[in-house]
């Protein structure tokens, strides 16, 4: 069906002409030029890849060349080259461009470009998960802790409180809910705070605990639940004393500059304000001999029923407002119960000696 195939990665810069090829196959018999290099190089080849890029989306180019004009070919019919790129994309991360061409039209209709969009996603799926399969298994990982201002840092010195990301709520594309608990008792002040922020789209109190609020608070910038999607650890997400601290954790060999890029294109005056080798979260935990102790049976229910429905895992099968729904209980109610399900859980396995 197709002659020619390669992928092109994403490249920045000025020149909009340049196209780096990282994996191509090319029967060169099938086009006007007479080997691979010219055929990726050339002006219909770059066009391709650079309008895919553009669009982010499906686009297909044809061209037409005298079949006598090429070399030890004879023919009195025109040929016509077709050719279609799709972007290689998991989320919001982009990898580059996945080009095919050839000359025959069934390979390039409207069916066969959604198959081919859906692998583009697939190799872009697939590259996040084996990066972040070797955040998992590397014996030593390195940890990047990033400052970068947010209303949540103004907030932190307006109520000289300390805010903790608890983790996603809901994403919805254009905005993004996650939970956050602010050592502040006052919700409506919160409240009040964050609509000055253009960038807050919501704020609802989940529940109050410990003279602090639960807030889930809906955003229309990027989640942390970006760092997932680069194949990075988020290992924790605050604010305090006007600052927002971001730590993420990343396989030993990660080019630093890929993370702050990743991350400055969603917030604003981010830096890199530390780097720390450190081993693997749990790479050498004991196993209990009861993973479950310490449950209890309501706990251990919910737990399980969150599971099943594919609460925990990437994407969600289920939100929680749907399996609050399904359990006939309050979604402030699931997420007490999962919590402290989560911590007994945690603690058998590290062990909690606090008094």
């Amino acid at each position: 069906m197709y002659e020619a195939a390669w992928i092109a990665p994403a490249e920045a810069g000025d020149d909009a002409g340049a196209v780096a090829i990282e994996s191509s196959s090319v029967a060169t018999e099938s086009f006007s030029e007479t080997d691979e290099e010219s055929f990726l190089t050339s002006p219909f080849a770059r066009r391709l890849v650079r309008k895919a890029d553009e669009a982010d989306a499906a686009v297909v180019e044809r061209r037409r060349f005298e079949s006598d004009a090429r070399a030890g070919v004879e023919s009195d019919a025109d040929d016509e080259s077709i050719a279609a790129a799709v972007p290689v994309a998991c989320g919001r991360q982009r990898f580059g461009v996945l080009a095919v061409a050839g000359t025959e039209e069934s390979g390039f209709a409207e069916t066969t470009q959604n198959g081919l969009e859906l692998l583009g996603e697939t190799l872009g799926f697939a590259i996040i998960a084996d990066r972040r399969r070797n955040t998992l298994i590397e014996s030593d990982a390195v940890e990047l802790e990033f400052a970068f201002t947010s209303p949540l840092g103004d907030l932190s010195a307006a109520f000289d409180c300390r805010c903790d990301h608890l983790g996603s709520v809901a994403d919805d594309g254009n905005a993004h809910a996650y939970e956050t608990r602010i050592a502040h008792d006052d919700f409506d002040e919160i409240r009040s705070f964050l609509d000055e922020y253009a960038a807050i789209r919501g704020c609802r109190l989940v529940e109050r605990r410990d003279e602090a609020c639960v807030v889930e608070i809906t955003v229309a910038g990027a989640p942390p639940g970006l760092l997932a999607e680069a194949g990075f650890g988020l290992v924790s997400l605050y604010a305090s004393n006007g600052d927002t601290r971001l730590i993420a954790e990343v396989p030993s060999d990660e080019d630093v500059t890929r993370v702050l890029d990743a991350l400055s294109n969603h917030w604003d005056d981010v830096e890199l304000v530390a780097k720390r080798q450190t081993p693997t979260r749990g790479v050498d935990l004991a196993v209990p001999a009861d993973g479950a102790a310490g449950l209890t049976d309501r706990q251990r229910s919910v737990l399980e029923t969150a599971f099943e429905a594919g609460y925990y895992d990437w994407p969600r099968g289920h939100t929680a407002e749907e399996i609050a729904e399904r359990l006939d209980i309050a979604s402030a109610t699931l997420h007490q119960h999962l919590r402290a399900a989560e911590h007994a859980l945690v603690s058998s396995f590290v062990g909690d000696d606090r008094e």
